[in-house]
């Protein structure tokens, strides 16, 4: 499924080997966000499009003086809530979790709201940073472990960091099906160039938004369905 919402676009797709679509996108006015259920974990669909929904509900216009860190965080605070209720719910899918990157945008600043290893991009003049930081760690013979999610009993918060935004950056929201098998050299030429990227085998959800953000709403992947 690909969007074009105006100053944003965004695409969701199952990959070349899974059977279902774990992950889970919403781009708003004000706010962006991708989820990315857990592999391994039963339910995985389902924690990422209860998390991305809860969310969605904070993509209000910002009242005078209101925080936007705050409101990130009570956001996020909402959607492990929500995932704590859909597990309760379902006692066989108990141990469902998902990843969370969001992007909240308030007067010229971006507030980044994150947990897990989904990530977040800025392109500007032409440098790609990487802005989020992935909770994870190796372990011999496991390989990568996540260290922090939404869900699964886990009850850490996210991350939460302010930047500034200029005219002509253009931000990225992407789940780990982009990056693990795309560079960060391939993902710079495509922000760069707005061309096409391979195929990947996992689940892959993309969110580019440029400055303004997105003129529309739109919610993708498993949240869609």
């Amino acid at each position: 499924m690909i969007s074009d919402l105006g100053h944003c676009a965004a695409a969701s797709v199952t990959g070349q080997v899974r059977e279902r679509n774990e992950d889970s996108a919403y781009v708003g006015r004000r706010l962006q966000a991708v989820a990315d259920g857990l592999g391994g974990h039963p339910g995985g669909d389902l924690a990422s499009a209860a998390a991305i929904r809860a969310l969605a509900r904070y993509d209000e216009p910002a009242a005078a003086g209101q925080d936007p860190e705050l409101t990130l965080r009570q956001a996020f605070a909402a959607a492990a809530e929500e995932v704590a209720k859909s597990a309760a719910a379902h006692p066989d899918l108990a141990s469902m979790a998902t990843t969370l990157t969001a992007l909240l945008w308030s007067d010229g600043r971006v507030v980044l709201g994150h947990i897990g290893d989904s990530r977040a991009y800025r392109l500007r003049a032409g440098k790609l940073t990487q802005l989020s930081r992935d909770h994870v760690t190796e372990i011999p013979v496991f390989g990568s472990v996540m260290t922090r999610c939404i869900g699964a009993g886990s009850d850490e918060g996210p991350d939460i960091t302010g930047h500034d935004a200029r005219p002509g950056d253009r931000w990225l929201l992407c789940s780990d099906g982009l990056y693990g098998v795309v560079s960060d050299a391939g993902i710079r030429k495509v922000l760069r160039a707005g061309t096409p990227a391979a195929g990947s085998p996992d689940n892959v959800t993309v969110i580019v938004i440029d400055d303004p953000p997105a003129t529309e709403t739109a919610m993708l992947g498993a949240a869609g369905s």
